[in-house]
């Protein structure tokens, strides 16, 4: 499971690669930039469609699911199952009303087999390109402040050729940049 990721990139990188057409107050906020490793729990942005285009947010890595009485669920939710994301609960809600694209550059596994096994592996493209992995996310209402904490989660399935012979059974499931737009248009709450 993806249980790690890395994000460099800068607003501007987002808004190229994602056509976010930002409405931003000057071209010194395109600079803003990431250069982190994201963990469960740790802010990071994600691409969101709330009916007005698609636009950047910063939400939790985590999905804690509207239905929760607590802000931190028992269970591990930083990834949700493709082969169940429909059946799921906690999955369920988000995949129909609540997709978002999370930029990455690189996302890191455990290897739990061949001559790498033990050690945690970090895979990304040749050139370090920025990539969409497909996610779900939600928005969890504290019932006595009435504070709203967003949060994600990245969807996970078979892996290809290259995760698997080096011994690791999923990865997170890319989008092309044609499906981006189809991903992000669900319908709106």
């Amino acid at each position: 499971m993806c249980a790690q990721f890395l994000i460099k990139a800068r607003l501007r990188d987002l808004n190229e690669r994602f056509g976010l057409k930002l409405k931003l107050n000057s071209t010194k906020d395109l600079d803003q930039s990431w250069d982190e490793r994201v963990l469960p729990y740790k802010k990071a942005p994600v691409i969101v469609d709330k009916g007005r285009g698609p636009e950047v947010r910063l939400m939790n890595f985590s999905l804690i699911p509207s239905w929760s009485k607590e802000s931190r669920v028992k269970f591990a939710t930083h990834n949700a199952r493709l082969e169940t994301i429909d059946e799921k609960p906690t999955w369920k809600g988000p995949f129909q009303n609540h997709r978002c694209l999370v930029p990455l550059t690189d996302f890191i596994e455990p290897i739990y087999t061949g001559e790498y096994a033990g050690n945690m592996v970090s895979f990304h493209t040749h050139e370090h390109k920025l990539l969409a992995a497909a996610g779900v996310w939600s928005e969890w209402v504290d019932k006595k402040s009435g504070e709203v904490l967003e949060s994600f989660a990245i969807i996970t399935g078979d892996p290809n050729a290259f995760v698997k012979k080096l011994g690791h059974d999923r990865q997170p499931v890319f989008l092309s940049p044609k499906a981006f737009e189809e991903w992000l248009a669900t319908k709106k709450e």
